[in-house]
């Protein structure tokens, strides 16, 4: 066995960052990645090109590089500590949740208006 594998034995919040760091790729790829998709479901072409270009290029680049400064300088500026830190994300997690929740009735709404629909599995 390599002696990194060894040390990770030793050293349990490396492996947890790792953990982390791997369940962070594999939902962002799986669960993330379809819900973003769907929400282009009900535009034509042209729209799907031009908002899928801003949103990868600029609005999902922003939100990291937002996030990242607004961590350091809660972290930095109040000195927070790391479990008053997941508290904080588990309350923003939540607010996500509530906002997803009312998005997907707004458009349940809109889409049934139009009848526009997402085809069923049947």
């Amino acid at each position: 066995m390599p002696a990194p594998a060894i040390g990770l034995a030793f050293v349990p919040i490396a492996a947890m960052a790792i953990l982390m760091a791997t369940a962070d790729r594999g939902l962002n790829y799986s669960l993330q990645q379809a819900a973003k998709e769907t929400l282009y479901v009900p535009l034509n072409d042209s729209q799907k090109y031009k908002g899928k270009a801003v949103i990868d290029m600029v609005l999902d680049r922003l939100g990291k590089a937002t996030s990242a400064i607004a961590l350091i300088l809660l972290i930095t500026v109040s000195g927070m500590s790391i479990p008053l830190m997941l508290g904080v994300a588990l309350a923003a997690i939540a607010l996500w949740v509530v906002c997803a929740w009312r998005l997907g009735h707004v458009y349940a709404e809109r889409t049934a208006d139009k009848g526009v629909g997402i085809p069923s599995a049947a």
